[in-house]
């Protein structure tokens, strides 16, 4: 086990050594010894008294310092490293934690240094008998473990418990497109179901254009540039910005009714981003629940209130991505040019059709029959 090294302060006889606590803070301590080998001896017994009184913390204790922003000692480090990490990410790991973990006593009063594989595959168990939602299970077993990982990373545990422990498998259901009909009604009137005109533009806008979530909330004012719009990067989960999806940015020319949407946020926004709260970009948890609630509103959708969750009625599949499906769809029954629609819809080189992509070269305005159909389908 590595141990700090102790150094000499200017005009002191004594070691001193640097450490990090467990809230991630970097201290300096002096060891009271003026010889190199007592100073050392020191140092050991100072951090393995450390060590073993951390060790005993409750799992709870221990957790309650993370996904805090910016303190966080996880997100602290990473950004000390030169590396990212998204405030978005960070808050979401934190609800999930509160929600979900926290109320769970066992866990969370078992001293972290005692917790086993077993317990976390236990943990993992219990969350699918109580939420049935698989995604949110292996989404909250990821927060687990990443308090594990940088609890072992400090050494303040010898080994990580949460490695190996995989995400669960589970079939992903295909997804439904709306019917023009739908989305003719649902979009009738500013704000009509979605309550806010800033949620209504914003789902306006993805059913108008096709832009993916990440990418549609990261659009910045200057990618608009009259008719056109300019993608150039995305969100991720964890909130940070990165290039479009299959590094497909484009140019697109957008249709009329797409127009209209981002000139009413041109014209109450502010900040950078053309989607936003009080200049701050929009998170996903805004975009998931203000369109299931609109969905809910419009008669598609209900939610289950003790698991928080949403479903369509019956057995559709239309999460905020049926937009997306959708349009696409309406204009390839429309006539649409492929080319030119999977270029519209950023779709991955690998899934468009057989004409070398490398020699062909398409420009925004190349895209403005794309822009008139889907104005033909929806107007």
């Amino acid at each position: 086990m590595a141990y700090p090294s102790p150094f000499h302060r200017p005009n002191s006889p004594y070691f001193y050594f640097a450490y990090t606590d467990r809230h991630g803070k970097r201290l300096q301590r002096s060891t009271g010894e003026i010889t190199k080998r007592r100073a050392a001896q020191e140092i050991e017994r100072f951090i393995d008294d450390l060590r073993s009184d951390i060790s005993d913390a409750l799992f709870g204790d221990y957790a309650d310092d993370f996904f805090i922003w910016p303190t966080c000692p996880h997100a602290a480090r990473l950004i000390d490293q030169g590396k990212t990490i998204g405030q978005p990410y960070v808050e979401r790991c934190r609800r999930l934690l509160e929600k979900h973990v926290f109320p769970i006593d066992w866990i969370c009063t078992k001293p972290i240094g005692r917790i086993r594989r077993g317990d976390v595959l236990d943990l993992r168990r219990q969350l699918v008998t109580r939420l049935g939602q698989i995604n949110t299970v292996n989404k909250v077993i990821g927060v687990v473990g990443v308090i594990l990982a940088e609890a072992t990373f400090r050494e303040d545990i010898p080994a990580n418990p949460a490695a190996g422990v995989g995400n669960i498998n589970y079939e992903r259901q295909e997804r439904d497109a709306f019917t023009v009909e739908e989305l003719r009604d649902l979009f009738a009137e500013r704000p009509g179901h979605f309550s806010q005109g800033l949620a209504f533009d914003l789902f306006d806008a993805a059913r108008l254009s096709g832009m993916r979530s990440g990418e549609l909330r990261a659009l910045r004012w200057h990618n608009v540039d009259g008719p056109v719009l300019r993608i150039r990067e995305a969100f991720d989960a964890r909130g940070m910005t990165k290039d479009p999806k299959w590094s497909s940015a484009r140019d697109i020319w957008m249709p009329e009714l797409l127009q209209e949407a981002i000139g009413r946020q041109r014209n109450t926004a502010s900040g950078q981003y053309v989607f936003n709260r009080f200049g701050d970009p929009l998170g996903v948890t805004y975009w998931r629940k203000r369109y299931w609630n609109a969905l809910v509103s419009f008669g598609l959708a209900e939610k289950d209130p003790k698991r928080d969750v949403w479903s369509a009625i019956g057995e559709r599949q239309i999460p905020p991505h049926s937009l997306r499906h959708s349009v696409n769809t309406h204009i390839r029954l429309k006539g649409a040019n492929p080319l030119l629609a999977d270029y519209y819809f950023g779709w991955s080189p690998r899934t468009l059709s057989r004409v070398p992509q490398y020699y062909t070269h398409i420009k925004a305005e190349d895209t403005r029959e794309v822009a008139e159909l889907i104005d033909e389908v929806y107007g």
